[in-house]
């Protein structure tokens, strides 16, 4: 920047009308690629989200069929009764 004071409207209106344009599109590019980064974010967060819940229901049935088979093992059979004859 020149010796001279003046306000950033000053600076602006000094660029070159072709790097304006072009740093107006950059501007519009940067806003569009943050929104994309910000979807991909969220996506992938959903998608862990998504996952650690399907992984906590599929242990959460493992350990139920556990449980029933510990249960099962646990109660005491019959012993089979034999007709003495």
């Amino acid at each position: 920047m020149s010796g001279r004071s003046g306000t950033a409207a000053d600076d602006n209106e000094d660029i070159d009308p072709k790097l304006k344009d072009a740093m107006l599109k950059s501007r519009k590019l940067d806003r569009i690629l943050q929104r994309k980064f910000q979807q991909e974010k969220n996506i992938k967060r959903e998608r862990l989200e998504l996952n650690h819940r399907s992984v906590a229901s599929c242990l959460e049935t493992v350990f139920r069929n556990v449980n029933k088979k510990i249960a099962l093992w646990k109660t005491p059979k019959s012993k089979p009764q034999f007709s003495g004859s």
